[in-house]
């Protein structure tokens, strides 16, 4: 074991929780669609899914983008880009704008989707190493479900409401950042 600070894998575990937040506008399209009809039912239910071009795309580039940043700025970047692109898709005033920020999501959520698990591997080896990838795997599939019932109930609100679920990587940043404060090549 390289390291086994409690706060450490705390940080990088929880992470894991905003891997699959792109999907938390799901439960909105149907007041997407009341909201913009004049915008073909297709190109909202794409809203959906557009962040994974994005995603693929900076998961890509973000190895690369370790060279002139550390790992722990590009995904304190990729959290805060998350953040900002909520906050631009819940004051929204058109479907272009909105369409942009689903983009903005993605590239926030591809900056850091790597180092979920490469930072376990980088950090952690034999049991452990095994035993936090399996905890990484089970707190991204809980962050899943844990987002689907808080965005079910914002839905309740209103489409915009459910994009204020993103506020959630303002504790999860704190939690990271505190959490790999003294982890090597550190901000």
């Amino acid at each position: 074991m390289k390291n086994n600070q409690i706060g450490f894998k705390t940080s990088i575990l929880s992470i894991s929780i905003l891997l699959t937040s792109a999907n938390a506008i799901a439960d909105s399209i149907p007041g997407l669609k009341q909201e913009f009809n004049t915008v073909s039912a297709t190109q909202i239910e794409r809203l959906v899914t557009i962040p994974s071009v994005t995603v693929l795309i900076f998961v890509l580039l973000s190895t690369k983008i370790t060279q002139w940043f550390t790992e722990r700025q590009v995904v304190a970047t990729g959290m805060i880009t998350i953040f900002v692109a909520g906050v631009i898709s819940y004051l929204a005033p058109s479907f272009w704008i909105l369409y942009l920020a689903r983009l903005l999501l993605g590239m926030g959520v591809g900056l850091f989707n790597a180092f979920a698990y490469s930072m376990i591997s980088e950090y952690f080896d034999g049991d452990e190493r095994q035993r936090l990838l399996g905890y990484e795997w089970a707190i991204t599939s809980l962050g899943n479900i844990v987002m689907f019932i808080i965005t079910a109930g914002l839905v309740l609100i209103g489409w915009r409401a459910v994009n204020l679920y993103y506020l959630i990587t303002v504790p999860i940043l704190v939690i990271f950042l505190w959490g790999t404060r003294k982890m090597p090549n550190s901000l």
